[in-house]
């Protein structure tokens, strides 16, 4: 390898570069104990050695240079429901990403969609790209999804990363129906959205069965919107009672919500 340079730590500014067949001779000064020789070459990770000064010439070790990229990675920061089918779920649009090679160059997110683009710099192999929900008045919740990808030179797509919000909680939703002046039943077919603070669908279920109940598994770690909807129900105009507004725990939550029928 011609043209790196080489130094040693007793004199760095003075550097001498390879000459065509990769050798080099570099004259130290005098000194007592050990130094260290360092060699660089641009689009190379720097290699630093140790060297013993026991002998007036020394011939040292085979330097072996790697290879280190400037690589493009990108992808979306989703929900679990969207990492798992692209019709379900959210893009995250609040939440910045960054590598394990420079982690203190956060990248926000696209405000629009949740798409990212990051560089990762001179790096050779492996490394993470993890993501962090930064919404207003949220704490920060990284992702349980890591992604690892390995550098090649080229630009690595569709690294999507999923984020989870928090805790874990069991929402068990009935929803009773009735018409004006009746005491109406739970029903199943009725269709529930659970929804986080900025608007995320973090949970989608059906009643069914014989209790007639939706059961749906929430990842957040604050307050959740529980809708029901029909058609040809609606909300009550006063009380809401096809809404309700909890916080999400690590626990079982129960809730039963009122769908009144759309009068003629």
């Amino acid at each position: 390898m011609p043209g790196a340079e080489v130094s040693a730590s007793t004199a760095p500014e003075k550097v001498v570069k390879t000459r065509s067949d990769g050798s080099y001779s570099l004259q130290v000064k005098e000194h007592t104990g050990t130094f260290t020789l360092t060699v660089k070459k641009a689009g190379y990770a720097p290699v630093t050695i140790s060297i013993g000064a026991e002998k007036s010439n020394q011939t040292v070790p085979v330097i072996q240079l790697t290879k280190v990229y400037t690589t493009t990675v990108r992808g979306k920061v989703v929900t679990p429901a969207r990492a798992a089918d692209p019709a379900k779920g959210n893009n995250i649009t609040t939440a910045r990403v960054w590598s394990s090679v420079n982690p203190a160059n956060k990248v926000p997110v696209d405000s629009t969609n949740g798409s990212y683009s990051l560089q990762v710099v001179n790096h050779s192999g492996s490394f993470t790209i993890t993501a962090e929900y930064t919404a207003t008045g949220d704490k920060n919740y990284k992702t349980s999804d890591s992604k690892t990808v390995t550098t090649t030179g080229a630009a690595i797509e569709d690294q999507d990363i999923a984020l989870n919000y928090g805790y874990t909680t069991t929402v068990t939703v009935g929803v009773v129906l009735q018409a004006a002046g009746s005491g109406g039943s739970a029903s199943n077919g009725v269709t529930v959205v659970i929804t986080a603070e900025n608007g995320h669908v973090v949970g989608r279920g059906i009643t069914s069965g014989a209790a007639k109940r939706a059961v749906i598994t929430v990842d957040h770690p604050g307050r959740i919107t529980v809708a029901a909807s029909r058609s040809g129900y609606r909300n009550d105009p006063i009380f809401n009672t096809g809404r309700a507004n909890i916080a999400a725990t690590a626990r079982t939550t129960n809730v039963l919500l009122s769908l009144y029928a759309i009068p003629l």
